[in-house]
């Protein structure tokens, strides 16, 4: 009994050694191909420079590089640290496209990962794999932008090779500081309207919604938890391409109330809430909401089919909110 358990037992050994060799071999193979490929497409592609950024493990062995190309520098490019304003499309080598924050490139075959389009930030820092971050420090600002491959064996998304085409429009260190330069300069035309503040407490703090009355109806009362409130509204996000091509809520038939409640509060901004409490019935306003009164520093995402997930707001967003309050219904009203 114990001879034929030895002699299974050694059986075994040699068919899964057989197999782990033949799985390693078949990996060799595949990143092989991979480098040829990814070789062979920059020999058709690439006009000028081309970067290699090598990526060593943390006992310095080199993992593989990613290559930036067709990339304009002359204009302002990333630090080590701080923040970009881009857009980006993601391919493969077969430039099949997989992401894009340009709508117009959306297809059924996949899911964009942010739900209204772009520009969106992207954080620059010294992480160790964060490879858009190193290709802005070589990509400068300006329409040009750039290209980077990624191998599979760095950022695999399903074991594909990724190659991206990058647009940087702005670069900066302080993101508050920069959103209120956004806020300001959305604020400037409307120097003359009445503006009030509303801070997220009590306490004195860089974190303020704007309201900018563009109609106000006199001293009646304002809208309050409870009531139901009959308005037209239409917010998105504030950023340096415009105000109105990522609208992602418009609620305007007349014929349309909302129960001002806590539930519906929860499902909003508080800076949105905040601001709305300060309406009155026949007002009409801008709100601009920063993004500590948004959706902060997280953004808000939804999963996706077939697993991962995606921004319906993003990070560090900043909203605006154009609004008219038709009529309050007070709670205890009768209708």
């Amino acid at each position: 009994m114990n001879k034929c358990l030895v002699i299974l037992g050694c059986f075994l050994t040699f068919v899964l050694c057989g197999c782990s060799g033949e799985v390693e071999d078949d990996l060799i193979d595949v990143l092989a191909n991979e480098k040829q490929a990814i070789h062979d497409y920059l020999n058709q592609h690439a006009t000028g420079e081309v970067l290699a950024i090598p990526y060593y493990s943390r006992k310095g062995m080199l993992i593989d590089s990613i290559f930036i190309f067709n990339h304009n520098s002359s204009g302002d490019v990333a630090k080590d640290s701080g923040w970009v304003v881009m857009d980006y499309d993601m391919y493969d080598l077969n430039d099949k496209i997989w992401d894009t924050t340009n709508p117009e490139k959306w297809s059924e075959e996949f899911t964009p990962g942010y739900a209204y389009g772009g520009p969106v930030l992207h954080r620059v820092d010294t992480a160790r794999y964060n490879f858009l971050g190193e290709a802005f420090r070589h990509i400068g600002v300006g329409d040009a932008g750039g290209e980077v491959i990624i191998p599979s064996v760095l950022g695999a998304v399903d074991g594909r090779t990724l190659r991206y085409k990058l647009t940087s429009y702005n670069v900066f260190d302080d993101i508050a500081e920069h959103e209120k330069e956004l806020m300001d300069a959305y604020m400037a035309p409307f120097s003359s309207a009445d503006t009030l503040h509303v801070l997220p407490g009590e306490v004195k703090s860089d974190t303020i919604t704007y309201i900018i009355f563009l109609e106000r109806e006199g001293d009646t009362r304002k809208l309050q938890t409870g009531d139901s409130v009959l308005l037209n509204m239409v917010y998105g996000i504030l950023d340096e391409k415009g105000l109105s091509t990522r609208t992602f809520r418009a609620i305007r038939e007349d014929t349309t109330k909302i129960l001002f409640n806590e539930r519906w509060q929860r499902d909003i901004p508080s800076g949105l809430t905040k601001g709305l409490q300060r309406l009155q019935q026949g007002d009409s306003a801008h709100i601009l909401i920063p993004y500590g009164m948004a959706y902060g520093a997280a953004g808000r995402t939804q999963s996706a089919q077939g697993g991962g997930k995606y921004y319906l707001e993003p990070p560090y967003c900043t909203l605006w909110c154009w609004v008219r309050v038709k009529e309050i219904f007070p709670q205890n009203q009768e209708e």
